[in-house]
């Protein structure tokens, strides 16, 4: 009985470790991001709708010139993970992105993970990119990673989830929303939806200019859940895991061509202020 419990915590440990590849990857390009800011002096980094803050300590340990302002709605949210406490070069600000205490132009770089999908309506976004662009300097930077809403398959299992219990996401150990206990989202819960070319001429009309572009997840985020929901297909693939970093590659140049673009799930974009 050991053994199998053993042999099922290593093979869910591949999984996690395979997944978190995604992870690692967001981590290297704030982690570079931040970098190139470091050389300005007194500069301001925001990190918008920062939740438990765990990117902004990515940032002020790559950026320790500079002051990170970290800025959420909910202090709860702040406060969910011990680990992510403020350094010396975070200043933590509870407010509304749509209303951000901040005077004008003093931003030299603005982080934005995962926010706009979960604003309220159009409007709101429309708010919050007229504030960022409002803060920026003239030679700011803004880096954004957003979901994505134009592959097909996406749209498939959003149906899905609406019909599984609660009680399966417990028992499968998938959080839908880490800061909440809920285990499922309520019913009444809308995201926003865009394609990543939505994305970018959206902020385009809010006179950001995309300079870079990088997609991602298209195989492996379905992997993920697909093992944790089939847990006797892990021992057939247990084996793959140590190969994840030649499947990214792969799907890096899958994601470069038509029509595999439109399967992403995320996109990462840099953005000047025009």
């Amino acid at each position: 009985m050991m053994g199998l419990q053993q042999n099922t915590r290593s093979e869910h440990n591949q999984i996690e470790k395979a997944f978190d590849h995604y992870g690692k990857l967001l981590n290297r390009q704030i982690a570079q991001f931040a970098r190139e800011q470091c050389h300005l002096n007194s500069s301001l980094i925001l990190d918008a709708g920062c939740g438990d803050m765990r990117f902004s300590k990515v940032i002020a340990q790559n950026a320790k010139g500079c002051l990170v302002v970290s800025t959420d709605i909910s202090s709860s949210n702040m406060h969910a993970r011990v680990e992510t406490r403020p350094s010396e070069n975070i200043a933590p600000l509870i407010c509304d992105l749509r209303a951000l205490p901040i005077r004008p132009n003093v931003a030299d770089g603005v982080v934005v993970i995962n926010v706009f999908h979960h604003l309220p309506t159009a409007v709101s976004l429309s708010d919050v990119l007229n504030e960022l662009r409002r803060i920026c300097r003239g030679s700011a930077r803004m880096f954004v990673k957003e979901n994505v809403s134009n592959n097909p398959v996406r749209s498939i299992l959003e149906k899905v989830y609406w019909i599984l219990p609660a009680s399966f996401f417990r028992r499968m150990e998938i959080i839908v929303d880490p800061y909440s206990k809920a285990q499922k989202l309520p019913r009444d819960y809308r995201l926003l939806r865009f394609s990543a070319e939505q994305l970018t001429s959206t902020l385009a009309r809010y006179s950001f200019r995309v300079i870079a572009e990088e997609r991602q997840e298209l195989f492996l985020y379905f992997t993920y859940y697909i093992l944790k929901t089939v847990r006797p297909l892990t021992l057939l693939l247990n084996r793959v895991f140590p190969y994840t970093c030649y499947a990214y590659e792969v799907e890096q140049s899958l994601l470069k061509r038509y029509p595999f673009r439109k399967f992403c799930l995320s996109v990462s974009l840099e953005a000047l202020p025009i």
